[in-house]
């Protein structure tokens, strides 16, 4: 059986995770915007046609402004889950991981599949499973 210190180091680092893609998307909004969304301006060079002829200014800056504020929510997340775990409320970080999970893992997949594919939607969802395998065992106790 898995130990209680594992399961709520396993939260931590999923509260590291949630950190690290906010950092992104604050600091290179335009790199994570490509890589996860395919938008901007490497998204107009592959598909000229099928956008306006000043698709890519305006693009780019919807990329600037959205996408700090998706590194802004997940710095928040992040942020509840450090707290938590510092008060040792292992439960109640377990439920924000489920939430986040169920919200962002789903929410956010579904647009990396639209824009990317099934392969990094899948590895999307993969990982939003095993968050939530993480924060089923703590809500659930497993850590006790």
């Amino acid at each position: 059986m898995v130990s209680a210190s594992t399961w709520q180091t396993l939260g931590l680092g999923v509260a590291a995770c949630y950190a690290g893609a906010g950092a992104l998307a604050v600091f290179a909004p335009a790199y994570e915007a490509d890589l996860l969304f395919n938008l901007g301006s490497s998204a107009l060079a592959q598909n000229p046609d099928k956008f306006p002829n000043n698709a890519e200014s305006r693009e780019d800056k919807a990329v600037g402004v959205l996408l700090p504020l998706l590194g802004a929510r997940n710095w928040a997340i992040a942020t509840a889950m450090f707290a938590l775990h510092r008060s040792e409320n292992f439960s109640a970080l377990g439920t924000v991981i489920l939430s986040g999970s169920a919200f962002v893992g789903i929410l956010d997949g579904i647009e990396v599949y639209k824009r990317r594919g099934p392969v990094l939607a899948g590895a999307a969802a993969t990982a939003a499973s095993l968050w939530a395998l993480v924060g089923y065992a703590l809500v659930e106790g497993w850590n006790n």
